[in-house]
């Protein structure tokens, strides 16, 4: 298999997935290897991106440089925006 074919093959297999976010990743072949570039929220989703590409055909190998930018949940600025109550103390 060519290196076109090949990145066809990764590309419907990433639009394909049930996991939205692997859709937005750029497969692109490099020297006898299939690199994987873009950003994902989670380390699940970047396991899932390889996963996805496993079955490679033989010779190829995928080189995973998805990086993950996870974003803190939003923290809130009181304690009563939190629905929490001051501790009495005394």
């Amino acid at each position: 298999m060519g290196e076109h074919d090949l990145v066809e093959q990764a590309r419907a297999a990433l639009l394909n997935s049930p996991h939205l976010p692997l859709r937005r990743l750029q497969p692109k072949a490099e020297r006898g290897k299939l690199v994987l570039r873009g950003v994902v929220r989670s380390y699940f989703h970047k396991q899932m991106a390889q996963e996805t590409l496993r079955h490679l055909p033989e010779g190829w190998r995928i080189d995973n440089q998805v990086l993950v930018e996870w974003e803190p949940l939003a923290q809130p600025e009181s304690q009563s925006e939190a629905g929490l109550s001051p501790v009495p103390t005394g």
